[in-house]
This record gives structure tokens, C-alpha cells and sequence, in this order.
């Protein structure tokens, strides 16, 4: 499942840095699988037409894997 994040916008300025956030449990089985890391921190990422860095985020909501910016 995925939300979207809404970006910090004022005065016509965007002061969002665009990282978006990634499940714990996402992310220690992408870094297994993938890296045959025991753990990460973040990723670099393209899904479904977005670019970026996703950020690990221990106090996810159940249920939810991913979590991106508008940006």
C-alpha cells in the first residue's frame, strides 16, 4: 500500500528535501534479498514513474509498506 506525503509548501517555496519513507519490514527483506545486507537505512529508488530516496521509518503505520512525496 502506498500514500502520498504532502510536500511543505510556503510563500511559493517547496522546503520538502522529497525523501519518502519505507517500512522496516520492506526494507530489512530488500536488503537480504537484494544486497545480503542484514539491514539499510535507505534506498535509492524508481517506482511507477517516481525517483528518489526512501527512508526507513520505524513508526510506519500497519499495514503500510511505502510512503512518497508529491515531489
Amino acid at each position: 500500500m502506498e500514500l502520498n506525503a504532502p510536500d511543505i509548501k510556503r510563500d511559493g517555496f517547496n522546503f520538502t528535501d522529497g525523501v519518502g519513507y519505507i517500512s522496516m519490514d520492506l526494507i530489512k527483506q530488500i536488503a537480504q534479498k537484494e544486497f545480503r545486507f542484514t539491514e539499510l537505512s535507505g534506498l535509492q529508488i524508481r517506482l511507477a514513474g517516481a525517483k528518489g530516496v526512501l527512508m526507513a521509518k520505524q513508526d510506519m503505520p500497519e499495514g503500510i509498506k511505502v510512503i512518497l512525496r508529491d515531489s
